[in-house]
């Protein structure tokens, strides 16, 4: 029935619990994202234990696995004043504070590739023996 109320009532059964294989402990750390440009870090400890339940008549061996925190750090970083979305567009309420900064990408500079033909400059018989190929 899983009831919190009808658990208390009935008959008392004395349960124990014995430690029956071996215990395994790892210290391990997790990060999660807290915001912008802030991270929470916990350190843990994570058990797994072989018990034996035993109540009157019958007994039987469990695993329980359990994590016990140890410590928690909030890293807190610099907010900027203003962020973009990954389409350039700013995030978050312009109304307390000034408009957001355009963002421009800087253009490349125009370089001349075209080029003047020599139609009107006469060719001299040593330029002509230069660009003709041998035969």
């Amino acid at each position: 029935m899983n009831s919190a109320i009808l658990a208390s009532f009935g008959p008392e059964i004395p349960i124990k619990l014995l430690p029956v294989g071996n215990v395994k402990v790892d210290l391990s750390t997790r990060s999660q994202n807290a915001g912008i440009n802030m991270v929470l870090f916990e350190v843990y400890v994570h058990i797994i234990a072989e018990v034996s339940v035993i109540i009157p008549f019958d007994s039987d061996t469990e695993i329980v696995e359990t994590e016990i925190p140890i410590s928690y750090s909030l890293v807190v970083g610099d907010v900027p004043m203003y962020y973009f979305d990954n389409k350039g567009n700013p995030v978050g309420d312009a109304k307390d504070s000034a408009a957001a900064p355009s963002l421009s990408i800087p253009s490349l500079p125009q370089t001349s590739t075209t080029t003047v033909p020599k139609a009107d400059v006469p060719v001299t018989t040593e330029e002509k023996k230069q660009t003709e190929p041998a035969p």
